[in-house]
C-alpha cells in the first residue's frame, strides 16, 4: 500500500503532467500538499480516501454504555 498518489493518480486528479501546474490545480482544489527534492507534489492518500489521520477521543462515556 502506497503513502502517497501515484504520478498517473495526481495527473488524473489534476488534469495536468507537469510539476507546477498540478501544484496550481492541487492550491485551487484545497488539496494539501508536500513538495519532495524532485519538485513533485504529494499528495497522501488517506486525504483522498477520508481517512481521518488524528486519532478519535474517547474520553466520555455514556452510563449505559458502563453497565
Amino acid at each position: 500500500m502506497n503513502l502517497f498518489l501515484e504520478h498517473t493518480d495526481l495527473v488524473q486528479l489534476t488534469g495536468y503532467t507537469r510539476k507546477a501546474k498540478q501544484c496550481i490545480q492541487l492550491r485551487r482544489m484545497n488539496i494539501p500538499f508536500l513538495i519532495n527534492a524532485r519538485g513533485e507534489p504529494l499528495v497522501t492518500v488517506s486525504y483522498i480516501n477520508g481517512i481521518k489521520t488524528e486519532p478519535v477521543k474517547t474520553g466520555w462515556q455514556s452510563n449505559l454504555m458502563a453497565a
